[in-house]
């Protein structure tokens, strides 16, 4: 069924190929592609799957092409998301929103929250 392909579920801005993570948080103007999908439930039904995630591709001179999982356009609206270090997800307030902590490559880091407080190290 339409699971097999996890891939499916993420949206994407609507740019040319590349985009950075920043740009993409704080550029609010920008669409996003693909960002709902309809699900066939029944034979005259289905539903309509708000994506909360979107892939990113990154290209720079020094690590070529890189893809990047962020909240979603609707996920950033609504928590009022306006900046990103490609970790951590801050509000107008600099308040930490959401964080993303993938296993491996040059982003792993451990994270902790001590006092209320999220620490990175």
């Amino acid at each position: 069924m339409f699971f097999n392909d996890l891939e499916s579920f993420k949206a994407s801005p609507q740019t040319t190929t590349y985009t950075s993570v920043k740009d993409a948080v704080w550029m609010t103007w920008m669409l996003e592609d693909n960002s709902i999908q309809e699900i066939p439930f029944g034979p005259d039904s289905s539903y309509e799957i708000i994506k909360t995630i979107s892939k990113v591709v990154e290209n720079t001179m020094e690590d070529g092409e890189k893809y990047f999982d962020i909240p979603s356009k609707i996920v950033r609206e609504n928590l009022n998301i306006v900046d990103s270090d490609k970790i951590k997800y801050v509000d107008s307030t600099g308040q930490v929103q959401i964080v993303f902590n993938k296993i491996g490559g040059k982003l792993a880091k451990r994270s902790r929250v001590a006092n209320g407080q999220l620490k990175l190290f």
